[in-house]
């Protein structure tokens, strides 16, 4: 065909006149088919897609896999190398330590005695006691301390001060005792066999306090603290902790507090509830330092001893050079907490009895900075003597010997550590005693406290432990240690420390914890000491090879400035010997020692 065609327009074909239209139910059964193949896809999908990712982490899993047991094998050969040079050394070790056991065995090394009787002591230490003999040896200590007991079936609240009720029941468990002072419920103890850790008894105090019964609540001194003081005690450890204080700690102490104390406690927590405690008005009551009349040392010392008190460390330490004011900085700060911390009794502590008389008229001679007036006119300020201990006493002046002797119970005598003066002679009489002996109104600390080993000290109800708030050791390099640190250890008080020369001993026993350090070069410097020159001189003895002195010769040593033979302490004697002149000085004549 040929030519072009050319459509001008779309005409759709005609339907065809006998078509039926379709049926509703055979659409509605092709829909769900459709439906039906369109869900089988989708879950068709999600199976081929869980399958991918299956066989994805399988693949993924045994790669690690392979890798860990690649790393395994690697560690387990070095650490088999590692073994056998190990094994090596210890055979050498082995061989070593063998050899040097047979020839110890043969010649066994010699022990220091200090060593030999430490194993000794340790060998010879009793058994640690059990939870029944802690309780009898507690009861004995209450009772020392003043402190009645009682079962709970015989319970009297008001048969005494202070009493002690044993067994005691509460909702969260049964107490070893709970202590009623004036019939109220104020303190719990719970009893460990020795060798517990007493912070867990204390932290079971704690679990007591809130299950006081109704029956029992309208004897309880605080509603919100049934148990206001708290101890643990094995019987040979005792800790106490005062949850009357703002901020309470707890402290290790020798024994017991008495019932009248934990009732003056008491009291002063009722009076003054924002300063309950003595400890709290170290932190919140000193005021700012008046610094006239003091040298900077003694403002840096004072300030840095309060700021310690304050935080209750137990334990202080000041180093003043000697000359530099240390007695003064010790009478300031403790007419300070006279004053404004409400101390009841500071205790002053020497090894001689010179210094004692010293500190004596430091005190003595002291005016207050506020109102100017003498310190002993405000304050009893008393040396130790015949009479013991004394209610008015404000301040204690003792030597540590005269203190240790106090706590054994002796019979003091005044006079060389009171107040009264020295006796003297007169012209044309004869002397009272022969040189070297002690005068008769004297104590015989002397001859009587020269053991070997440090002393022990046992409860004295006359000398209850809380009997210092504050005990300032003079001289405390010499003091603290050998003979005498049991005095120290037996009250529940502050320590503060003085000296010119802490050694080593002293600066741990008072925890490392120097408030304040004021060197003999400072004070040069500042112009309070004088600098000094050494002269050495060359003598015929010295160059001629020295001298000897034969076993047995009586040696003259001199004793220093002011101390009489009957004066000195064995702490004395003993630096009189360790101070001998060298060989090539000239001889000095003067007491015996023998």
């Amino acid at each position: 065909m040929g030519g072009k065609r050319t459509v001008s327009a779309f005409v759709p074909p005609t339907l065809p006149a006998d078509v039926q239209p379709a049926d509703p139910e055979e659409i509605s059964e092709l829909q769900e088919a459709l439906d039906g193949h369109r869900r089988a896809l989708a879950e068709s999908r999600v199976k081929l897609s869980e399958t991918s990712d299956r066989l994805e982490a399988e693949r993924r899993a045994r790669t690690e896999a392979e890798e860990l047991i690649a790393s395994a094998q690697r560690a387990k050969s070095a650490y088999a190398a590692q073994i056998e040079d190990l094994t090596a050394q210890v055979t050498e070790l082995r061989a070593a330590h063998q050899q040097r056991y047979d020839r110890e065995r043969v010649q066994p090394r010699r022990i220091a005695s200090a060593a030999r009787e430490a194993i000794v002591e340790r060998a010879q230490s009793p058994a640690p006691l059990n939870e029944v003999q802690a309780r009898k040896k507690i009861d004995a200590m209450l009772r020392k301390s003043g402190w009645l007991i009682q079962s709970k079936a015989e319970a009297n609240p008001r048969a005494g001060q202070g009493v002690a009720i044993e067994e005691f029941t509460l909702a969260t468990g049964r107490a070893d005792y709970v202590l009623y002072v004036d019939g109220k419920i104020v303190g719990v103890i719970e009893a460990k066999r020795e060798g517990t850790a007493l912070s867990g008894a204390l932290a079971q105090n704690e679990r007591y306090a809130a299950g006081v019964l109704k029956e029992h609540a309208m004897a309880v001194w605080r509603r919100d603290e049934p148990f206001a003081f708290r101890y643990a005690s094995t019987g040979a450890e005792t800790y106490f902790l005062n949850r009357v204080d703002p901020h309470a700690r707890s402290r290790e102490v020798f024994s017991f507090h008495r019932p009248e104390t934990i009732a003056a406690w008491m009291k002063r927590a009722d009076e003054e509830p924002d300063v309950p405690t003595f400890r709290a008005a170290l932190r919140t009551s000193m005021p700012l330092l008046e610094t006239h009349g003091l040298r900077m040392a003694q403002v840096d010392a004072i300030t840095g001893l309060e700021g310690s008190l304050a935080t209750d460390r137990p334990r202080a330490l000041i180093q003043m050079a000697t000359g530099a004011g240390k007695t003064f900085t010790a009478v300031t700060e403790t007419y300070r907490l006279l004053r404004h911390a409400g101390a009841r009794r500071v205790l002053f502590l020497v090894d001689r009895n010179n210094l004692g008389r010293q500190a004596h008229a430091e005190f003595d001679k002291y005016r207050t900075p506020d109102e100017n007036r003498k310190l002993t006119d405000l304050y009893n300020v008393d040396m130790l003597g015949r009479s013991g201990l004394q209610d008015t006493s404000a301040v204690v002046i003792s030597t540590i010997q005269r203190m240790y002797a106090l706590l054994k119970g002796e019979e003091l005598q005044d006079g060389q550590d009171g107040d009264e003066p020295e006796p003297k002679e007169t012209p044309g009489e004869a002397p009272a005693a022969q040189e070297g002996a002690p005068p008769a109104n004297a104590s015989n600390l002397d001859e009587t406290y020269t053991a070997d080993e440090p002393i022990t000290v046992e409860y004295n109800a006359d000398v209850p432990i809380e009997s210092f708030d504050v005990i300032v050791i003079d001289e405390c390099h010499r003091s603290i240690y050998g003979l005498w640190r049991g005095v120290l250890d037996y009250f529940d008080a502050h320590l503060v420390g003085l000296t010119a020369t802490p050694t080593r001993q002293t600066q741990g026993f008072f925890d490392h914890n120097m408030v304040a350090q004021y060197t003999y070069e400072q004070a040069v410097a500042d112009g309070v000491n004088v600098d000094f020159d050494i002269v050495r001189l060359n003598t015929t003895i010295r160059e001629d090879g020295g001298a000897k002195i034969e076993k047995g010769t009586t040696v003259r040593i001199p004793l220093p400035p002011g101390v009489r033979v009957a004066d000195a302490t064995p702490l004395c004697r003993q630096e009189a010997f360790a101070e001998a002149p060298p060989p090539g000085r000239s001889s000095v004549t003067g007491p015996v020692l023998s």
